[in-house]
């Protein structure tokens, strides 16, 4: 490191205009409630700082350099206008830190890229570029005529399932009445074999056959007996009339119930004959089982008709079964094609209209959709980031490969947010160093949780690598920056002493001081923009002198 005296002159050398504007600017500022003083010491020999020397050889860290002694007094009222503020420089341990350049990009499962389901027009559109969403918020309406007519294919295989499971049931229904006529049927043929084993089909005709010849024999004794005694009577009749004794009528009247008795007992004879033929048909019919025969015939048909409506009553309800089977299929597939259609944007009470939702909660970074547009299925509507984690690609040289684990922390910074520390995580490490710049790409998953990290931001990003040492930290804001040199500001019992520091690798505590400060030493952390224009305005007046 040069000499002070040699130091302060390049410093004046590149003192631009605009320090000069800050310079005067802060110093009209302060004045008004206080005021400051630039005491120079001829040598550095303060007490103070030959301590802090001493503390930061404990340390581990390099004796400070020579620095400029010259030393910032103000009052109170003076530091307390500036907003001065500081805290003691701290002993810490931590890693050395590897510092490579890095990209930042979105997650690509945290990337959505909107599409319509289906071909149809835009007729609404809820968002724009800029807006943030949530998973499922409604994007867009859509109306397609293809979701109408798979909404009315739906429909129409609805009816057809419902007319099925109609014809179903009323199958189902004839089935049950065929089978109660079978198993009547069945269990009557069943009771006709059983009487017919006992031939009750025969035996009661037989015994009325029987009946009716003791009936007809009876009729023709009477019969005989009557036209015995009136021809009898129809021969004393005419001998009294050949005798003049009875009159020519009661003759004529005895001859004709002698005719009628006749008459009755030919009338009997035939009634015997015919019960005899009838009982001896009978006992034929009883000997040869032939009316059993005739009834089991009978009732074993009418069992069979039975059964034979019971199996076509059978078949008639797998058909149904099958052609309510089949139309549940057709609405299971109309139901697949609309829902293929339709996605999870089913607009209820329309069967025309579709809903575009946000797949992912996120903020819309492109809007290429506009009302009355026709679009497409492979129509690029919206692209929706979610930005609440980011991925960092850090380039990590070669040589450094071996000293980054998964899993590590890493602490990431950006221009746009000066003192800010973004931590992350390495997640993976790339299998193929580039050929050009030798370095192999490191992803670090970096929260993102206030949004501030942007896709394509250049990064810092610090990988702790190595056992941890105790190093002297101060924070980041502590550090003034001039050209290649870099300052802190020493509190000391007559002011504000600049130090010239060497900074050594960043840590997630502060800034590694490797000399210039030693740990517990005092140092303005805020407020040190005002010391450094006080510093630029004595510097220009040692110019002027």
């Amino acid at each position: 490191m040069s000499e002070p005296s040699t130091t302060n002159a390049s410093r004046r050398g590149r003192l631009t205009a605009s320090h000069l504007i800050a310079a005067v600017t802060v110093s009209v500022a302060i004045g008004a409630a206080g005021t400051f003083a630039i005491v120079k010491h001829a040598d550095s020999g303060d007490a103070q700082h030959k301590e802090a020397a001493r503390s930061q050889a404990v340390a581990g860290a390099e004796e400070p350099a020579a620095s400029s002694t010259t030393v910032i007094a103000l009052s109170a009222s003076a530091r307390a206008a500036a907003g001065i503020r500081v805290q003691p420089a701290l002993l810490t341990a931590a890693s050395e830190q590897l510092r490579v350049p890095g990209l930042v990009d979105t997650l690509p499962n945290r990337i959505a890229s909107v599409t319509p389901p289906v071909f149809g027009k835009l007729v609404r559109i809820d968002v724009g570029v800029g807006d943030r969403v949530r998973a499922g918020q409604v994007l867009a309406l859509i109306d397609s005529v293809d979701v109408s007519q798979a909404h009315s294919a739906v429909n129409n295989a609805r009816r057809v399932v419902e007319q099925a499971a109609s014809a179903v049931a009323t199958a189902k229904a004839q089935v049950n009445e065929a089978r109660v006529r079978a198993d009547a049927a069945s269990a009557a043929l069943e009771r006709q074999r059983h009487m017919a084993q006992a031939g009750m089909f025969s035996q009661a005709p037989r015994a009325a056959a029987q009946a009716e010849v003791s009936a007809a024999q009876t009729e023709l004794a009477q019969a005989e007996a009557e036209s015995q005694a009136r021809s009898s009577a129809s021969a004393r009749a005419e001998r009294l009339f050949a005798a003049q004794v009875a009159s020519r009528a009661e003759m004529e009247d005895a001859q004709a119930q002698k005719r009628q008795s006749e008459a009755r007992v030919a009338q009997a004879r035939s009634r015997v004959t015919l019960a005899t033929d009838a009982l001896a048909r009978e006992e034929r019919v009883h000997k040869g089982g032939l009316l059993d025969k005739q009834v089991i015939d009978t009732a074993s048909a009418e069992a069979r008709a039975a059964q034979a409506a019971f199996a076509t009553a059978r078949r008639q309800e797998g058909d149904a079964v099958a052609s309510f089977l089949s139309a549940k299929t057709s609405l299971a597939t109309s139901q697949s094609n609309l829902g293929a259609l339709e996605g999870s944007g089913h607009a209820v009470g329309s069967e025309g209209l579709i809903i575009l939702h946000a797949p992912i909660s996120g903020v819309v970074t492109e809007r290429t959709a506009t009302v009355g547009q026709a679009v497409e299925r492979s129509s690029s509507l919206f692209r929706i980031e979610n930005l609440n984690a980011v991925q960092v690609t850090a380039n990590v040289p070669e040589a450094n490969v071996a000293r980054v684990k998964q899993g590590q922390t890493a602490r990431v910074s950006v221009q746009a947010f000066p003192g800010r520390t973004f931590t992350g995580v390495v997640t993976s490490i790339g299998n193929r160093v580039d050929e050009k710049t030798r370095a192999l790409p490191v992803r670090i998953l970096v929260d993102n949780a206030r949004g501030q990290l942007r896709a394509e931001m250049y990064a810092d990003v610090s990988l702790g690598v190595g056992s941890p040492s105790k190093h002297v930290t101060v924070p980041l804001s502590a550090v003034d920056e001039d050209g290649d040199e870099r300052f802190v500001y020493v509190e000391t019992a007559k002011g504000f002493e600049r130090r010239n520091v060497t900074l050594g690798p960043g840590s997630g505590k502060g800034v590694v001081i490797k000399s210039g400060v030693a740990a517990g030493e005092r140092v303005a952390v805020a407020g040190v923009f005002v010391l450094k224009s006080e510093m630029k305005k004595d510097e220009l007046k040692g110019d002027e002198d």
